[in-house]
């Protein structure tokens, strides 16, 4: 625990990330790995002897400093039966832990280049829906369109192989309207049809 960036009504929960990185170990090559990640793939303590694999921190101005996230504190409770006015420290947990264990990207947000030249396993599986979801993230033309596809909100799918044949026992197949024209107002909108009416199909 530590204080995080916190005001009034907003509040930086936590974070969490590996605490070094691997590549061409026998996985994907020329791809990094999170350290928690790469020691479940090879059965090595790769930070050996004495190194950590994941640090994480929570913010410990919750609940303590008055001014950070007024009328707010943690709660550390493990039956999911989170009072009002409290945050969920176990969801959270989960939530960071995840990004420990290498759901996370090493590229640079701002600039979009890749770290050291080359991509994480976690964008050559991930893809932006807006470009085309068989385009990962690691694939993107330039380094531009990847900054483009981070800030995108929303639009950041699973597009590994394993999703793609799991996938249509779990979801239904998306439906776009696609909108020809005014010019204005002309792309692809996903939509969702009523419990009214015949159901939507090329012919009407």
């Amino acid at each position: 625990f530590q204080p995080l960036a916190c005001t009034p009504t907003g509040a930086t929960l936590a974070s969490a990330g590996a605490t070094s990185v691997f590549r061409d170990f026998g996985a994907v090559p020329a791809t990094w790995y999170a350290a928690a990640l790469t020691k479940g793939i090879t059965a090595v303590d790769v930070n050996a002897p004495a190194g950590t694999d994941i640090v994480t921190r929570f913010n410990g101005a919750i609940g303590v400093d008055p001014n950070c996230l007024v009328g707010q504190d943690w709660y550390y409770g493990l039956d999911g039966l989170t009072p009002p006015g409290t945050i969920n420290f176990l969801n959270v947990v989960m939530h960071e832990m995840s990004h420990g264990l290498g759901v996370q990207g090493f590229e640079n947000i701002n600039s979009g280049a890749f770290l050291a030249g080359f991509p994480s396993i976690y964008s050559r599986y991930a893809a932006d829906n807006t470009v085309g979801s068989t385009t990962s993230i690691a694939d993107l033309p330039s380094n531009a369109a990847r900054v483009a596809a981070f800030r995108r909100d929303g639009s950041l799918v699973w597009a590994g192989p394993n999703v793609f044949a799991e996938a249509p026992g779990v979801l239904g197949n998306r439906v776009d309207l696609n909108v020809l024209s005014p010019p204005a107002a002309a792309g692809f909108y996903e939509f969702f049809p009523g419990a009214i009416g015949p159901a939507a199909t090329v012919a009407n």
